[in-house]
């Protein structure tokens, strides 16, 4: 167990799944029996959504020309940061 997270593997790709498409964490979190694990996996699936649509309108009204992979490499900074607190408040909160 990393971080005492049961199922860090299944874990782990549900949250980075959230790159391809927003509703696939949740779907490859389905097989996930631990309830801070499937809490973690929501919490993140619904900021990465946040992340993705902030990201493009802040592009858009700024008509800031960033190259494809700058764009990727900010989404993955702010889930790794994002998913420190998370784990923080699930395991806080989710009994």
């Amino acid at each position: 167990m990393a971080f005492g997270i049961a199922s860090p593997d299944i874990t782990a790709s549900a949250i980075m799944s959230g790159l391809a498409d927003n509703y696939l964490p949740v779907i490859l979190g389905q097989s996930v029996e631990s309830t801070v694990s499937r809490v973690i996996i929501a919490m993140m699936s619904i900021i990465q959504i946040i992340y993705l649509s902030e990201t493009a309108t802040l592009l858009i009204s700024t008509n800031k020309h960033m190259k494809f992979w700058h764009v990727i490499v900010i989404f993955l900074e702010r889930t790794f940061l994002s998913l420190f607190f998370v784990i923080l408040i699930a395991k806080f909160f989710v009994r």
